[in-house]
């Protein structure tokens, strides 16, 4: 039998899927270096919630999901093996390659996912959903959308916060590594819509610009957007190598910078102790 509801990427009214809002791959990786807790943070009657569960979206029919949408996930699995699961040392030259097209194409499809789960405003998702003819491979990349690599490292910690790290996650390290999972969406000066897909170190900005500057303005904002993104890179369209270094931002100064990376942190600490205190009971 039919849905009556529209695959959210073809708009073709078919029996719909699953979805996952981060791909499986990454899910199962991630599972593997943390014995199997998983935290995901979703929207539950307009509220935060922590849960221990892989989240997935149920309105992607099964040709999108096991066309367009699998191999994108398998092109993004060669790039987490050959990048995202190490974290570069501070100082280290990185020379990452990439296929632009299809690495944009896997960022919007990760953002538009994360888009339609209601916990970003609507604006996003209605914005994503003008692209989604890009995101399948069927059109032309937009001109105005240019994508951002940012290498953050792992901190060091004082000897109060790795006591404190110790007491409250039972780890004993002399540093934080950033080992995270990051969606959001984001504007700014001339930017008409920006998405933030942080996998670990690597941190891809996405960035839609306004259509109508002129090429001198928009210049003169991204060399502002870039002062703010602290090492940011802008990745080539005519070369598939770019040189990057990580940037003097490690994961405990992007938790000052971000309410919600903190929220999410202090929430998914609360659910560890409370599931520990069962365990233990």
């Amino acid at each position: 039998m039919q849905s009556n509801r529209r695959c959210a990427y073809c708009g073709a009214e078919r029996e719909l899927t699953r979805e996952h809002i981060f791909p499986g791959f990454i899910c199962s990786r991630e599972k593997s270096k943390t014995n199997g807790a998983l935290l995901s943070n979703v929207s539950d009657k307009g509220r935060n919630k922590i849960v221990a569960t892989e989240t997935t979206l149920a309105d992607v029919c099964a040709a999108c999901n096991n066309g367009f949408l699998s191999q994108l996930d398998e092109y993004g699995s060669k790039l987490y093996d050959k990048y995202f699961s190490a974290i570069p040392q501070s100082g280290k030259r990185i020379e990452f390659r990439c296929e632009f097209d299809l690495l944009a194409r896997w960022l919007l499809k990760l953002s538009y996912n994360a888009a339609r789960t209601g916990i970003w405003s609507s604006y996003y998702r209605e914005y994503l959903l003008r692209v989604t003819d890009y995101i399948r491979g069927e059109v032309a990349r937009p001109p105005q959308l240019y994508i951002y690599l940012q290498l953050i490292t792992a901190a060091i910690l004082t000897p109060l916060q790795k006591q404190k790290n110790l007491e409250e996650n039972n780890i004993n390290s002399d540093t934080l590594e950033p080992h995270i999972r990051r969606l959001g969406g984001f504007g700014g000066e001339g930017i008409a819509a920006g998405f933030i897909v942080g996998m670990n170190a690597y941190q891809f900005h996405s960035v839609f610009w306004d259509d109508l500057q002129s090429v001198r303005q928009r210049k003169n904002l991204e060399i502002k957007f870039l002062r703010q993104t602290l090492g940011a890179t802008r990745l080539r369209v005519d070369s598939p190598k770019t040189i990057i270094y990580p940037s003097s931002l490690d994961i405990l100064k992007l938790a000052e910078k971000n309410f919600c990376l903190r929220r999410n942190a202090t929430e998914g600490t609360a659910w560890v102790r409370k599931y520990a205190a069962k365990k233990i009971g």
